[in-house]
């Protein structure tokens, strides 16, 4: 079953519920562009991996062909993602819905930097 989630300014979003048998789980997806001036640096992506690492599911950020781990600063600094630039978010796992909308949050914030630079 496919739902369309989420309000906000991101491009797409989806959650699928993955029926199969007993180990049922919820998929969701997000794609939003990141617009903090400077990218992907260190501190931003030690930011998501910090809020990743508060959920249970696994969360993956794809940028272009490229997929990284949330939860792994090196995989998130290794996408070389700039500003303007496209990312998806995807989350598996039974707390996927509210990690998407933490990430995405910090994302739409620009990392809680807003007037730093």
């Amino acid at each position: 079953m496919l739902y369309d989630t989420f309000s906000g300014r991101g491009l797409s979003n989806k959650c699928v519920v993955n029926s199969g048998g007993k180990d049922a789980h919820l998929i969701c997806q997000a794609m939003l562009p990141l617009n903090n001036r400077l990218g992907l640096h260190m501190r931003a992506a030690a930011e998501l991996v910090k809020t990743a690492s508060k959920y249970h599911c696994q969360i993956r950020v794809a940028c272009g062909p490229h997929i990284a781990n949330g939860k792994s600063l090196l995989a998130l600094l290794a996408l070389g993602v700039s500003c303007g630039m496209n990312v998806s978010l995807i989350a598996d796992g039974d707390d996927a819905l509210q990690a998407l909308d933490a990430i995405k949050q910090l994302i739409e914030n620009r990392f809680s930097y807003i007037g730093r630079f």
